[in-house]
């Protein structure tokens, strides 16, 4: 009796520890490996460093770019509202030119409008702004020497004074939105190591109102 409970127990134990050695976790080559851990670590932290670098930059970018559209000094003065008042005006004198025959004019001041209105980038508003402002003045040059009823020579002269007026507002405007583009371009975007990192990670340099 007594040698049958050694055998099982001698059993038991020889089975505890075959099961033992084969529940054992297998080993995780890279965790052995430690420089392959090294690379693995500098890999991360750069790759850490670059998503921080555009993040930081690009939000600094997007924050300049909302200025263009919110105002620089004060909130709701703004480039961007400004040339859309300017747009509303030119298309009031545009509206006084066909009453009067002068449609080829009023036509050309109607596809400006609608070209800055499309316009994609800063520059190119810029340079559609100052279409418009011609095609205006070719115009608004007819209509002061044609013979408007006295309520359409009030109204032209009250649309071509505050077409003139938002674009002297987008003078000065325009300079102090250029200082933060000039600024970040020449600073952030520029600097070593975050504008370069920033610009090989696909973040655009600012442009100018010009």
């Amino acid at each position: 009796m007594a040698k049958d409970k050694a055998a099982e127990k001698a059993a038991q134990e020889i089975l505890t520890s075959v099961w033992k050695e084969d529940t054992k976790p297998e080993k995780v080559p890279f965790q052995e490996n430690r420089a392959l851990a090294v690379v693995l670590t500098v890999i991360a932290i750069l790759l850490g460093l670059c998503i921080g670098c555009r993040r930081s930059v690009a939000a600094q970018e997007r924050k300049i770019e909302q200025k263009f559209s919110t105002g620089v000094q004060y909130e709701g003065y703004s480039i961007h509202g400004d040339l859309q008042d300017r747009m509303e005006y030119a298309g009031q004198l545009a509206k006084i030119g066909q009453r009067y025959d002068f449609s080829a004019e009023a036509g050309a001041v109607s596809d400006a409008a609608a070209e800055l209105y499309a316009a994609k980038s800063t520059h190119e508003s810029y340079v559609r702004n100052l279409a418009l402002t011609d095609a205006v003045d070719a115009l608004n040059g007819k209509l002061v020497n044609a013979d408007l009823s006295e309520q359409d020579a009030r109204y032209r002269l009250e649309a071509y004074r505050n077409f003139v007026s938002c674009n002297d507002t987008i003078s000065h405007e325009a300079v102090e939105y250029n200082k933060l583009v000039y600024e970040f371009n020449d600073k952030i975007y520029s600097a070593f190591p975050t504008g370069t990192i920033a610009r090989m990670t696909g973040v655009k340099k600012l442009e100018a109102f010009e």
